[in-house]
């Protein structure tokens, strides 16, 4: 059973299966799909469904171990870029 901490709200949501697979394999199965380039929940987040844009992906962050701002770029701690993920229909 899933313990909620007690100052959050309980959340009811179905039960999720996270699956580990590559896009070719995606394709291949011919299973509808879709990636965004940050959270789900920014309003400025964008989504895609055509590979030719998973270039819009910022990949370095994706795959860093530490996100703190830095002077380059003070955008590294936001509910964006870090957050990307994808979605696909079975």
């Amino acid at each position: 059973m899933l313990e909620i901490p007690r100052k959050m709200p309980p959340i009811f949501q179905e039960p999720l299966i996270y699956a580990v697979s590559t896009v070719e394999e995606i394709i291949q199965a011919g299973l509808d799909f879709v990636f965004s380039d940050g959270h789900g929940i920014a309003a400025y987040t964008e989504w895609f469904d055509d590979i030719n844009d998973l270039e819009k992906i910022d990949w370095d962050m994706v795959y860093a171990t530490y996100w703190a701002d830095t002077v380059e770029d003070m955008d590294r701690m936001s509910a964006g870029r870090r957050h990307a993920r994808a979605h696909v229909h079975l």
